[in-house]
């Protein structure tokens, strides 16, 4: 698709969706989210980091909580249309990489991070989901810490 290649291990970012301005977000937007906490999109603001594994994939890690987004139910080929959330295990299920041309997230697994519903303007805490074909609608924008 575009140029993958590893984000910086550590680089810290606000994950912010391109067409709404929404911010990758814990759902009610704690500190210290539960074990599988759905990921969201929101107004306000929570920051991540990138943690390098293997070549251009690794872990996004949710730096307050040191939890690291999941496909739910933590399947390393999960299914279209399954929500990320935040875990602390750390296994191939939870690599991710950034595409930096086409600005898309895509899962190891070969699915990309989108808002569930596809929409251009989603409404705040509308949940993340990975989808199976990129839009425009799924793009997101690191924005530096």
């Amino acid at each position: 698709m575009g140029q993958q290649e590893s984000i910086p291990t550590g680089t810290k970012a606000m994950i912010r969706h391109r067409t709404s301005g929404l911010y990758v977000h814990p759902f009610e937007g704690s500190d210290s989210p539960s074990e599988n906490t759905r990921l969201v999109l929101h107004g306000d603001i929570h920051c991540f980091r990138f943690i390098a594994e293997e070549c251009e994939y690794g872990y996004i890690e949710h730096v307050s909580s040191r939890m690291v987004v999941h496909p739910f139910r933590g399947k390393q080929t999960p299914i279209e249309e399954t929500e990320l959330v935040l875990r602390e295990e750390r296994t191939e299920a939870a690599w991710f990489s950034y595409d930096k041309k086409n600005q898309f997230i895509l899962h190891k697994g070969g699915l990309y991070v989108a808002p569930s519903g596809g929409e251009e303007e989603p409404d705040e805490n509308t949940a993340l989901v990975l989808c199976q074909s990129p839009n425009a609608n799924m793009r997101f924008v690191l924005d530096p810490r």
